[in-house]
């Protein structure tokens, strides 16, 4: 298990002004390594790819497309103010300043007293921002990153399933089918290390007569567990 992995690793502690290091041996240490590493992968890393960097583009895909969102919010109405002659009046300082003014000056107003004052000869319209479209776009990025985790979108988002007659009995399903693969792909193969070390403060020594099983998922329908219990109870 330990080919081509160091033997020694050094441990330094993140303390503010901790400078000891300390020399760990291989077999001292419980290594939990999600995926195969490839040769090139081990010999840079020794670890092998994370298993979030799959998926860590697309939740920061999702939380700027959120903040995004927020920002739009407090641009969804802008006021527009057409005045005639402005490029000459913004030729001069002094006429810059008038304009700013008067820009002041009725947005005070309009916030204050919710009235709009313009002259006779300007013009003043409300362009509302479009947000048709950015619920889709945001749900389908929470899709992808639902299925980058290998989690129902329903379990990340905390909401009910959609669809006519949807459940999302056969999403849960397929989810606790892949915490059963990660517990005998991912967990199992660093599990004998870390046994041992327990049974030995434990018991004093790691009888090789021990043995486990993994829990499994309860993989049963509602309607299964009810017609269970109907039967049970018979």
């Amino acid at each position: 298990r330990h080919y081509m992995m160091p033997e020694r690793w050094t441990y330094q502690p993140r303390k503010a002004g901790a400078a000891t290091r300390h020399t760990i041996h291989h077999s001292r240490l419980v290594f939990f390594r999600p995926d195969d590493p490839s040769p090139d992968t081990v010999l840079e890393w020794w670890w092998g790819e994370s298993v979030l960097l799959r998926m860590h583009r697309l939740i920061e895909q999702a939380g700027t497309t959120r903040s995004a969102s927020a920002h739009m919010l407090q641009d969804a109405n802008n006021d527009v103010l057409k005045v005639g002659n402005l490029r000459n009046l913004l030729a001069t300082e002094d006429g810059t300043n008038r304009a700013q003014q008067f820009a002041t000056a009725f947005r005070n107003i309009k916030s204050i007293y919710s009235v709009g004052l313009i002259d006779a000869e300007d013009e003043y319209t409300r362009n509302a921002m479009s947000f048709a479209g950015v619920k889709d776009v945001m749900l389908a990025l929470h899709e992808f990153v639902a299925g980058a985790a290998d989690i129902p979108l329903t379990r990340l988002l905390g909401r009910s399933p959609g669809g006519m007659n949807a459940t999302g009995e056969h999403d849960m399903r397929n989810y606790l089918q892949s915490l059963s693969g990660i517990q005998t792909r991912y967990l199992e193969p660093a599990m004998p290390d870390l046994d041992a070390a327990i049974m030995r403060s434990a018991l004093g020594n790691a009888p090789k007569t021990l043995w486990y099983e993994w829990r499994l998922p309860d993989l049963s329908t509602e309607k299964e567990r009810i017609e269970n219990a109907q039967g049970r109870a018979k």
